[in-house]
């Protein structure tokens, strides 16, 4: 029975094997469930416009007999390892199981020995991916692979394309998220086109935070590496004069106003690119506020939304004491903490002032957060405060 079932698993790897040789424009890989082997005669292999597909009665045995071959070799003759016999079960293996390091670490071995060739390796690992979306070793063997190519024979918006479709098929994909970024780190021309790929994201998938997770790093990047994307100068920070409007009950409508009040000591400090990459950011930001209030009357109160709004809120108020180079005071649990209070707390800071206020109507709980995470300081009649 064992040496039967051997055979069937060999046959069932060559037509893989076979496969990957016909089809140079395979994209998918997928297992059919099906409790068992209702057509003895036809092949659970299964190859359609680029798909491949795996009924899932024979997965263990074939799993298990490219397992065992694989270690076998290894076990016998150490440089068998090497030899490009092996591939096809540890095509098998990977596509099954691709959470083996072992079997990418042989992978690795043989392109280092010139076994395999790159360009099918990314393919194979993108076919991997298309079945279990999170792998990590998937993703790490990516980044693997990229220092053996020129950066700029790379196409990153394949890459990042690669992530966004993982992120689609699965939820908290934070290995996809964690390669995009490095992408981005990569190529970080690629950073002003993430806000809007990530806003459709979002409201896409209202409940995965990974994507908020995402646009919250997005911004942070921005702002430090003074990307700005060119805007139409009808709509030019429309959502931050609407967002400073709105808390300061002032009626600004020029960037120039803008930054008189939003810079009014770091005027003198910063060039024309990093105020504009600052007022560029916190548009963005006044944009996701507005998302998330949004949201919340669509779909009603989400942990996401609140958990999202409230890491923009520090990131206003971290990028304008820093953009102010505002003096750290007191003794607070974080770090960069500026306490801020009504009472002694005004002048050139007006903003800050107003946006504590604004954000003191929001009930107890979020007065208290944002006194911990904001140094926003409130007083009894404080409560009585509209947002």
């Amino acid at each position: 029975m064992d040496f039967e079932n051997d055979a069937v698993c060999e046959k069932i790897i060559n037509e893989i094997d076979l496969v990957f040789q016909n089809d140079s424009d395979l994209c998918t890989f997928e297992i059919i469930h099906l409790a068992a082997n209702q057509n003895k005669n036809k092949s659970p292999v299964i190859h359609a416009e680029n798909n491949l597909g795996l009924e899932s009665w024979c997965t263990q045995h074939v799993y298990e007999y490219a397992h065992k071959t694989i270690f076998n070799k290894k076990m016998e003759n150490p440089k068998s390892i090497h030899c490009i016999s092996i591939v096809k079960y540890l095509n098998c293996a990977i596509l099954i199981n691709p959470d083996v390091a072992t079997f990418w670490n042989i992978r690795r071995k043989l392109f280092i020995n010139n076994k395999l060739n790159i360009t099918k390796e990314f393919k194979f690992s993108s076919i991997v991916l298309s079945k279990k979306p999170k792998s990590n070793e998937a993703f790490c063997y990516r980044r693997w692979l990229f220092s053996f190519q020129s950066a700029f024979a790379t196409d990153w918006t394949y890459e990042l394309g690669l992530c966004e479709r993982c992120a689609d098929k699965s939820s908290s994909n934070y290995p996809a998220w964690c390669h995009r970024n490095w992408v981005l780190n990569k190529s970080p021309f690629l950073l002003k086109y993430e806000p809007r790929i990530t806003e459709k994201f979002i409201r896409k998938h209202i409940g995965d935070y990974s994507g908020y997770s995402h646009r919250q790093y997005v911004l942070y990047k921005l702002l430090e590496t003074n990307i700005v994307e060119d805007q139409q100068e009808s709509c030019k920070y429309s959502e931050l004069i609407h967002f400073v409007n709105r808390i300061t009950s002032k009626q600004i409508a020029t960037a120039d106003q803008l930054i008189h009040i939003l810079l009014p000591t770091g005027q003198t400090v910063h060039n024309e690119i990093q105020m504009k990459s600052f007022l560029h950011c916190m548009n963005i930001a006044a944009q996701d506020l507005e998302m998330c209030n949004e949201l919340t009357n669509m779909y009603g109160y989400r942990e996401a939304f609140q958990c999202h709004r409230r890491a923009v809120l520090k990131f206003i108020v971290e990028s304008f004491k820093k953009f102010n180079c505002v003096d750290v005071i007191g003794d607070q649990p974080q770090q960069k903490i500026v306490k801020i209070d009504g009472s002694v707390y005004c002048g050139p800071y007006e903003f800050l002032e107003c946006l504590r206020s604004s954000e003191g109507g929001r009930g107890e709980l979020h007065r208290k957060w944002c006194q911990t995470f904001l140094g926003f300081q409130y007083r009894g009649d404080d409560s009585a405060a509209i947002a």
